[in-house]
């Protein structure tokens, strides 16, 4: 009876959350979300992709017509004689008013398609950071959860010792055990006791790591649901980079580039303009009609900048060749992570296996040890050593479980897959 409610006990405790009113409880998915919706990290890469936008149109603007007015005011306050002709003194006014457009300026274009490819990859890096942001959230669900897991043990173990504590004293007054019995099982129970006061500080420990991501406040309440079923849930394996945004991010950067460099060189060619002005104002000399307007047609050609732009044009070059061979170099890395991960994923869930039968052995030997201490034909000694081995194997059973959660999501991250 009493070996089959230590098994239900410590049953409970590995297998149930606990469910208070205070607390709070989530999924990975409500988790994440509350991040995305709440997190600063993620509110700044949508500003950056803003930012990346208004880029983008200053870019288009010099593809596009300029048009502006003046107004211009002149007083002379000096009577001048000019070829026979006396000028008074007078105020004269003048209103302009131009438009342009660069019909050929070979530069813009690269440019422009620099902005946009700057605008993608932008959003590109957004995409992972959300994917990042969302590592982080299932690094810290994990370890809340495994947080809770540890606290039910410890107060399960507190439970228990403080049964055989009291039976240890029984049985010493009646003479079956002797007083040192008694002594080490009191000893026990204030050892388990400030296992479970440690215990509490970490989960609410956790809790705030995970409300930190969150943006909510360190309340310590938080609480994780964790499916023992997909955890089990082992990946086909295999190495994939095509859901790596910043993968894509980054060959999309080395396309800016070569925009850049495709700039320079058109930067070799002239450019023309077409300019049109008007302007208004009181008859004068320089305006006997009061209205004069003109059209200009400009061809500008740099021949010669003392090869600063074959400098550029080098440099950029260059930057493409390093920036190609790093890109190299991150995906050799990130393939080795994926096997890793991958690798890792698949221990984690044997050492789990292992776990649960160390925690079957170790509580039979507690079971064992006590009906062995009840019937006198062994001390507090083998039964303390019996319980230590029980708690230490129900906590490496939590310690597997939770390697197995992370390194699922590390999986998960390396191949740039949500859950």
């Amino acid at each position: 009876m009493r070996s089959g409610l230590i098994s239900l006990v410590v049953a409970i405790s590995v297998t149930l959350p606990l469910s208070l009113g205070a607390q709070q409880r989530l999924s990975i998915e409500e988790a994440r979300a509350e991040a995305v919706k709440a997190n600063e990290q993620f509110q700044i890469l949508e500003k950056r992709i803003e930012r990346s936008q208004t880029i983008r149109r200053q870019a288009l603007a010099g593809l596009l017509p300029e048009v502006g007015l003046g107004l211009s005011g002149t007083l002379n306050a000096n009577e001048v004689e000019l070829q026979g002709r006396v000028i008074t003194p007078r105020f004269d006014w003048g209103g302009n008013a131009y438009a342009s457009i660069m019909l050929f300026d070979g530069r813009q274009y690269p440019l422009y398609s620099e902005a946009g490819l700057q605008e993608e990859a932008t959003r590109k890096l957004s995409e992972w950071g959300r994917h990042v942001l969302g590592f982080e959230v299932e690094q810290a669900f994990y370890e809340l959860a495994a947080a809770e897991r540890e606290l039910e043990i410890a107060e399960a173990t507190v439970k228990l010792r403080q049964a055989y504590a009291d039976r240890a004293k029984a049985l010493a007054e009646q003479g079956i055990a002797i007083p040192l019995d008694a002594a080490r099982a009191e000893s026990q129970v204030l050892v388990a006791e400030q296992t479970l006061v440690n215990a509490k500080a970490r989960l609410g420990n956790a809790s705030d790591a995970l409300a930190v991501l969150m943006g909510k406040e360190l309340n310590g309440e938080f609480r994780a649901n964790v499916s023992e079923a997909e955890r089990l849930a082992l990946p086909d394996g295999g190495v994939n980079l095509e859901a790596r945004r910043d993968l894509e991010a980054e060959e999309i950067f080395i396309q800016t580039i070569e925009k850049q460099e495709s700039s320079v060189w058109w930067s070799l060619f002239p450019t023309l303009e077409l300019r049109g002005t008007g302007r208004v104002g009181p008859e004068s000399l320089s305006n006997p009609d009061t209205f004069l307007w003109a059209v200009s047609l400009n061809l500008n050609w740099i021949l010669y900048d003392g090869g600063a732009r074959w400098a550029r044009a080098e440099q950029l070059s260059i930057e493409t060749e390093i920036a190609r061979l790093e890109l190299s170099n991150l995906e050799r890395n990130v393939s080795a992570d994926q096997v890793r991960a991958m690798r890792d994923w698949r221990a984690a869930n044997e050492a789990i296996e292992v776990a649960k039968k160390n925690v079957e052995v170790s509580q039979n030997a507690y079971d064992m040890a006590n009906a062995r201490f009840d019937a006198g034909l062994a001390t507090s000694i083998e039964v303390t050593e019996a319980s230590d081995e029980l708690f230490r194997a129900q906590l490496s059973l939590v310690q597997s479980e939770l390697e197995a959660d992370l390194a699922a999501s590390r999986y998960r991250f390396t191949q740039g897959i949500n859950k």
